[in-house]
Parts: structure tokens; sequence; C-alpha cells
């Protein structure tokens, strides 16, 4: 952690509680209504009233520690209300409160400043290292499950409940599709319903010889064990049967945390 040339950290705006949300939401609704979005991974809402942040502007012989109100972050970096102008590229600390809070620090370099009003303003930090946002923000979903089926019905019902459990879903309505998917990225899971026309089974062979090692989860019926003892001897972690309930998605969410 820098050091400060301050005993006591100090406010970097004495504006209201009030007034800075107001603001905030302004910031927000202005940006939702004119569609700008200039960072290229996606940001979530972060708010802490006193965040504490450690800045060395360009130039200067040592750094000042303030507390700023945040606005929101992403993986790759955060932004904040700040009484002054600060110079992009400068060096920046903050200590950050994880949703659990704990305390994290992290640091990053200034990429941006803009007058807001009334002499404050935003100040976008890009990180040395990202971040999981999830782990700061509970509207950044905790994790990404991809869906195999072309059952819209079951595509539905498995959406719903794992937006419920913080997840974001990735849809593939084939076995090609599925298999494209999983080349650019791996997944917290991967679910494969029996019914998939390419064969279940056959798709997660490939998935297993390709070397995905990834968790995946095989989705029949209570008809179709014989399909489901397929997709394990396959490579499926395990089988989960339909229909998708809270209890289904909590059980699979159980697999997922546990790794098995």
């Amino acid at each position: 952690m820098m050091a400060s040339t301050t005993d006591d950290i100090l406010l970097s705006i004495t504006a209201t509680e009030e007034a800075i949300v107001e603001l905030l939401d302004r910031l927000d609704a202005r940006e939702k209504d004119e569609g700008s979005n200039d960072r290229t991974s996606d940001r979530f809402n972060f708010r802490m009233t006193s965040c504490s942040v450690t800045i060395k502007q360009i130039g200067a012989a040592t750094p000042v520690t303030t507390l700023v109100p945040t606005r929101n972050l992403s993986s790759g970096g955060m932004s904040f209300l700040h009484g002054g102008f600060v110079h992009t590229g400068s060096f920046c600390e903050a200590e950050l409160v994880t949703s659990e809070g704990t305390h994290a620090t992290v640091s990053g370099l200034v990429t941006r400043c803009r007058y807001v009003e009334n002499w404050l303003h935003e100040v976008a930090i890009r990180f040395h290292l990202d971040i999981r946002p999830a782990d700061f923000s509970r509207d950044a979903p905790a994790w990404h499950v991809l869906i195999g089926s072309n059952d819209e019905q079951s595509v539905r019902q498995a959406s719903h409940h794992l937006s419920v459990k913080r997840a974001t879903t990735t849809v593939a309505s084939s076995g090609a599709e599925l298999l494209e998917l999983t080349q650019s990225r791996a997944y917290d899971c991967i679910l494969v319903d029996v019914d998939l026309p390419e064969g279940g089974a056959d798709l997660v062979g490939t998935l297993r010889e390709r070397g995905y090692a990834g968790m995946i989860l095989g989705v029949g019926d209570d008809d179709t064990e014989s399909a489901m003892n397929e997709l394990l001897a396959a490579g499926c972690t395990k089988c989960l049967t339909r229909p998708y309930t809270p209890d289904m998605i909590e059980d699979l969410r159980d697999a997922v945390s546990n790794g098995s």
C-alpha cells in the first residue's frame, strides 16, 4: 500500500450523500439513454459511499489518499467521483469492499477524468489485473452456464431459474453450435440435453476428446434413464432429471460449487 501524505484520510467531496446518490443516478440514466459504453467488458453497479483511494498524480512527489464515492466497475476497471482533476496516466490504488464484507486492494492507471458539475469529476481507472465483478457487485452474474438444447420451453425454464441464482446463460440449439461456442471460452457448466438431434452422448464424447475438462451435466427425463447412462459413460460429470425447478437448479449450483 502506498503511503499517504495525510495523517487522516480526507473527504474528496463535501456534497451530501443524498446529492451524490442523485448525481450518480442521473449519470447512469444519461448513459443508458445515450447508449455510451467505452469499456470492453460489461460494467455493474458498485456504490461505496466512502472508498479509500490513493492517487499519485503525474509529476507529484507524493501520493494523496482521499475518500470518494464509487459508481460502477467491470472486470477491467472502475469509476468514481472526485473533487478535483486527475491527470490521465496517474497511478491509483483503491480499497474495495467485497459482497461478503471483506476488503480487497486494487491498483491501476487513470484512463479518463471528465468534469461533471460543481467541481466534481468522474474518474475512470484501468486495473493492472482483472477482477471478478461478482465478488464486488451483486448485479454481476456469479457464473456462466452453456445450455445445449433445442427445447424452447426447457431453455426458458432453465434460464429463468438460473438467473435467480445469479447465472448468465448462453444457449446452443444444436450440437454444432455448442461445439463452436466451447472453442472460444470455458464455462462454469455445460448442460447437454439427451434429446439434442446430434445425440447427446456423441456430443459429450467429442468435447472430451477435444480436451474440454470443464463440468458437463446431462439433462433428461424420468423415461430417459438409458440415454442418461450413455451421457455418463461418454464423460458427463453427472445427470439431472427435468423439469427445471428451484431444487434442481440448487442441485446444479451445488455440483458446480463442489466440482462434482
